[in-house]
């Protein structure tokens, strides 16, 4: 009598399982487009516009703030030309004026939705006399979540 060995007839498995995980933080982007002012004819009254977008995760809580710029004194943000002289503008949460940006207060609140979110921001220059030049501040976009 012949025996004939198979390798099938002894194959046997083993499993295991491996566990795959992930913990996802709350995170949210912001960007902002410059506010540019343009060219300004002394003692008039100059308006732009910008936006800032932010981007939260899904169900993240954020609040919103700009800061008063670096060449802000706490009450009135200023563009400065680089040998010192100033020129005061603000920005604005709505076109009217009103409802100005602050430093230390949210502008806007809300909750991320994964997808991008878009705030208005409205420039102004009231009537001034400033010298002739250029003038350049830069205001921080503050993300509270």
């Amino acid at each position: 009598m012949l025996l004939v060995w198979s390798a099938s007839a002894c194959a046997e498995n083993a499993t295991a399982t491996i566990a795959v995980s992930v913990s996802i933080l709350p995170a949210c982007v912001v960007s902002g487009a410059p506010v540019a002012f343009g060219t300004y004819v002394p003692m008039s009254t100059a308006s732009q516009n910008s936006n800032v977008t932010l981007t939260c995760s899904t169900g993240v809580g954020y609040a919103v703030a700009l800061d008063e710029g670096t060449q802000g004194d706490g009450s009135t943000r200023r563009m400065a030309r680089g040998d010192g002289p100033t020129i005061a503008y603000d920005l604005y949460r709505d076109a009217a004026h009103q409802q100005r940006w602050a430093s230390g207060a949210a502008g806007a609140t809300g909750t991320g939705s994964g997808g991008a979110q878009s705030f208005p921001v409205y420039g102004r220059i009231l009537p001034t006399s400033a010298p002739a030049g250029t003038y350049s501040d830069n205001v921080t976009i503050v993300v509270t979540y």
